[in-house]
Formats: C-alpha cells, structure tokens, sequence
C-alpha cells in the first residue's frame, strides 16, 4: 500500500517514508521540485518515489485522491490541515492518516465527549476510525520556529463502518448541532428543525434538553441523526 506524503519540501520526512514502502509526494512549492527530483534521482528512477507538483486539493476527485488503497502520512500545513484531513476521512481508499498539525486542530480530532476540545470533528472522525494523539512536538524544534505546539495525530480507518458517517448530511447535521457550542443541544437542533419533534426526540432517547453538545456521547449523535435526517428543515 503507497503512502501519500503532502509537502515533501527538501525531502526530510521522505527519505525516512521510502525506507517504509513507495511514495506518491504532492509539492505546491515548484521551485523545490527540481532539488527533489535531484536529491531522489534514483527513487524516482526505479519508481519507488513519485513527485506530483500540484496543490494535493485540486488533485482530490468528488471522491477519491487516488484509485487505489493508499497511507497518508504528512507533515501538514496548518491552513489546510482541516480541510485535507476531512478529504481523507471521507476518501474510502485512504485506510490510515498520520499527520503533524497544530495541537489545538488534533485535540479536537481526538477529544471525547465531555472534554472541552469535544467537537464535530471528534466525531466525524471517531465514528470512522479509531483516534489517538501520539505525542507533542515543541516549537524549538521547528526552523523558523511557529507560535504553538504541534502533535501527531494518528487516525486508524476501522475495516468496516457506516457510510452515512462520511456523508454531506452528517457534516452538515454536526454543524447544526454545534452551531453553538455555548448553547444546549435543544436550542441548537430547535432553530435547525421542527421544534416540538427535537424535544420529542431527545426526550425518547433520554437525553436531557439541557446538555451542551459536547456533553453528549457519539453514540447518541449516531441514533439523533439516524433520526433527524429525513426531517423537514
């Protein structure tokens, strides 16, 4: 199974992802495609390393990054950290992401329910793969070195799940629960859905209107939005 690398720059993670199996690398940067292409001549040649100086978002199909099953390890820039990580929770061909991002963007990948970071990217990806953050990486370690702490975060695909979990719907029924965070869960869901038929729902499930939204275990969100999606908005 490849492994995606995004950002190779001068090639300091790559050559210790070569050691591990081929590597497909995305470069935004072209001026360092040609130091790359250099300094991995022989990789290149013998196809164990592809470079692909793209913006990796723009290569992400509806679907799919690649057409086969493919690792994600990368060290990531924290502006489009987010917005790739939840490309590849939703890409089914990518089984595993292991990613250096900011600390406080992990932290709510890798919250559960009832700690502050609790949030709806804790559970889109908890619903899907098994979440741990592995450890910090202080900023002295970094030249230049950034304002905040980074972690690793590692995010194991199960081998089977839902796919309502990698749905439009479900993302947008998370945003509709944690449009608020601040609010309870009734108020929330209240001003996104008929009023009367949330505060039935939750009272079936026994989950009190006053919760916050992280409060709530996934489990429940699971069985709410099995619920709600076919409401009327």
């Amino acid at each position: 199974m490849p492994i995606v690398e995004i950002g190779a720059g001068l090639g300091d993670l790559t050559k210790y992802l070569l050691k591990l199996n081929h590597v497909i690398s995305y470069e935004i940067d072209f001026d360092l495609v040609p130091i790359l292409q250099q300094k991995f001549s022989d990789e290149i040649s013998r196809e164990q390393l592809r470079l692909v100086p793209h913006d990796i978002l723009d290569c992400w199909d509806d679907t799919h990054l690649l057409d086969q099953e493919y690792r994600l390890i990368a060290n990531l820039p924290y502006y489009v950290a987010t917005n790739i990580i939840l490309k590849a929770l939703k890409d089914t061909n990518c089984k595993s992401i292991v990613v250096l991002i900011q600390k406080e963007v992990a932290q709510k990948f890798a919250a559960k329910n009832g700690e502050k970071s609790f949030s709806a990217l804790s559970i889109l990806a908890s619903s899907i793969a098994k979440v741990e953050l592995v450890f910090d990486v202080e900023a002295k370690y970094f030249d230049p070195p950034p304002k905040v702490v980074s972690s690793v975060v590692k995010i194991e695909k199960y081998d089977t799940y839902d796919n309502d979990f990698i749905q439009k719907s479900f993302d947008e029924f998370l945003r509709n629960c944690f449009a608020f965070p601040r609010k309870t869960i009734g108020k929330n869901l209240g001003s996104s859905y008929e009023k009367e038929a949330i505060l039935a729902l939750l009272e079936k499930y026994e989950i009190p209107t006053t919760l916050r939204p992280h409060q709530i275990d996934i489990e429940k969100y699971h069985i709410l939005y099995k619920e709600i999606k076919g409401f009327p908005q």
